[in-house]
């Protein structure tokens, strides 16, 4: 009965009409998606140099790290980034707009990325980042993390290969230390095309990430294609 009435009421609802509806809620859909794809800029913790809120520059730094990576086999695409971070204090943080099934989420540290010139020999990469490049002001601004972004094919990866170790919450394991042994970083090739963006499990007590602490002055990873 009901599938007779919809029909019915088919016939009966003007062609043109229905047209319209349909490309209203087209027009409307195409809206929500635009305004949603600008709250998810705007509400990024990422902040650019022109933003009030962007860190000062520490003229006197004293803690360079250089980083060596291995790559094996061949990285074709390899990009180092040091990332700095506030803490989540009276506005330097942002929240996502929609998160955990409702509006207004976590609140997150704003954050700096920095891109890290690589010399390269063969498949080694090196580069250096400066721990305290910026100050810490009324926001607290510190080194958060290193990052490797990895590319082979059309395939990209963000991978975490160190971090600030702090002694007050982190301890000293077989994966997460501040030891001068190389950590491992693992990811899937196929022919010499990465099929699947996710990193291996390491193996059975292997270092996987760097610790970064205030004697830190070099670091060595080795990435691995499986």
């Amino acid at each position: 009965m009901s599938n007779r009435r919809f029909v019915l009421w088919s016939l009966l609802w003007p062609a043109t009409d229905r047209f319209t509806s349909v490309g209203a809620l087209l027009h409307c859909g195409l809206i929500v998606s635009l305004v949603l794809a600008g709250y998810a800029r705007a509400d990024s913790p990422e902040i650019q140099p022109e933003s009030a809120k962007y860190p000062h520059n520490n003229q006197s730094p004293t803690h360079v790290v250089t980083a060596r990576l291995i790559a094996t086999p061949d990285i074709l695409g390899m990009k180092l980034q040091s990332v700095y971070e506030t803490k989540v204090l009276a506005g330097c943080y942002k929240s996502h707009l929609f998160s955990g099934g409702e509006f207004g989420g976590t609140p997150m540290p704003l954050t700096v990325r920095i891109p890290i010139a690589l010399s390269r020999a063969g498949n080694s990469y090196e580069g250096s980042f400066t721990v305290d490049r910026f100050l810490p002001g009324t926001c607290e601004w510190h080194f958060s993390r290193l990052i490797a972004v990895l590319s082979i094919g059309a395939c990209s990866q963000d991978v975490v290969i160190a971090k600030t170790f702090d002694r007050s919450i982190d301890s000293e394991t077989a994966f997460f230390n501040t030891s001068d042994a190389p950590s491992h970083v693992r990811v899937r090739t196929s022919h010499g095309q990465m099929a699947s963006c996710a990193y291996l499990h390491p193996g059975m007590g292997e270092k996987t990430l760097q610790g970064i602490s205030e004697v830190t002055r070099s670091i060595e990873v080795n990435i691995e294609g499986e």
